[in-house]
């Protein structure tokens, strides 16, 4: 699951994570999107957490809904197969003779 850092005071933050980088925060600024492995069990980020310099948001992911069932078309592919068929030309009859 991905997280952002969230500056949350009013000076320039360095957070450093589990990989060795430093993110740079301008006061109110965020993070780009990192994987949770880098802040989870950081003491860096806990201890920034804990005296509510930063915050860690986990962006909120829209799942497309399922239409309901009564909002969709009943299928009745049957009976347009069956139109399709009386539609369609077959073949020319055979003329003895």
């Amino acid at each position: 699951m991905d997280v952002v850092i969230r500056n949350l005071s009013s000076r320039m933050l360095y957070v450093r994570l589990h990989n060795g980088q430093n993110v740079r925060l301008a006061p109110g600024a965020s993070s780009s999107s990192m994987h949770q492995v880098q802040v989870k069990g950081n003491a860096t980020v806990e201890k920034l957490v804990k005296q509510r310099m930063i915050a860690i948001i986990e962006p909120k992911v829209e799942n497309p809904k399922p239409p309901k069932a009564e909002d969709a078309e009943p299928s009745n592919t049957a009976g347009k197969v069956a139109d399709a068929a009386a539609d369609s030309p077959g073949k020319p009859p055979e003329h003895a003779g």
